[in-house]
């Protein structure tokens, strides 16, 4: 059941493991030598951990799912307003509070969990809209990436909703194609694409940003930091 190409693994603790693939999700249980087979999820869908490693799936609209561990099942959750194909960025952030951020707005939900292990979400009534939809999104830390169909790039804090407007990203869009991630790295952006590449953009001392690009003549699916270490990782 596990394809060549795995779109997001994902370590839940207690030596689980995630895979998911376009044929299905996978658990692997490395304490009972055991793969199960969620056969329901499939195709395209988003995955995501919380902070208690609780694992989460968004496959269609206005549902997100959770698994029960106690169960060994995944239980639904209705969530109104959530329109699958219009997700950009899916992600739990420090104070465990879950985000989804779509073209023309962006919600998020406080998570509690009962004493029997089942899951509510409760939307928080303050939610972003964009006056500009949406192409891209990524989350960093705190800080929320997007660009809007106009190309511009901004900033969004989620600590305390300031809004900053960082660089027109039109010509490197139509010469590079796809962005796959956005982040902060030394207080410098770095930006990676599909099919070519990676820029760097550049703080100067008067706020504003100036492009340099890095030397990799190939496509880049995704930038991380490291979590012990000064460096970057570009794949």
């Amino acid at each position: 059941y596990i394809s060549d190409n795995i779109d997001d693994l994902i370590y839940t603790g207690s030596n689980t493991y995630w895979i998911q693939t376009y044929f299905g999700l996978n658990k692997i249980d490395r304490n009972k030598d055991q793969m199960t087979h969620y056969h329901y999820f499939h195709k395209k869908f988003l995955s995501i951990k919380d902070n208690n490693h609780n694992l989460y799936v968004i496959l269609n609209n206005n549902n997100i799912y959770y698994y029960k561990t106690s169960d060994n099942t995944f239980k639904k959750i209705r969530v109104p307003g959530i329109t699958y194909s219009n997700i950009l960025a899916f992600f739990t952030d420090k104070k465990n509070t879950l985000w989804v951020v779509m073209k023309e707005y962006t919600k998020h939900y406080f998570i509690k969990m009962n004493k029997g292990g089942n899951i509510s979400l409760f939307e928080i009534p303050i939610n972003k809209r964009y006056n500009n939809p949406l192409l891209y999104s990524f989350y960093d830390d705190g800080i929320i990436y997007y660009v809007n169909n106009k190309y511009q790039l901004y900033s969004y804090n989620i600590n305390n909703g300031e809004t900053k407007s960082i660089y027109n990203l039109k010509e490197e869009i139509k010469k590079r194609g796809k962005i796959t991630s956005i982040l902060s790295f030394h207080g410098n952006i770095f930006i990676s694409f599909l099919t070519n590449g990676v820029i760097q953009l550049i703080r100067q001392r008067n706020l504003l940003y100036t492009k340099s690009t890095i030397n990799i003549k190939c496509g880049v699916f995704c930038l991380k930091k490291d979590l012990f270490q000064d460096i970057l990782w570009i794949g």
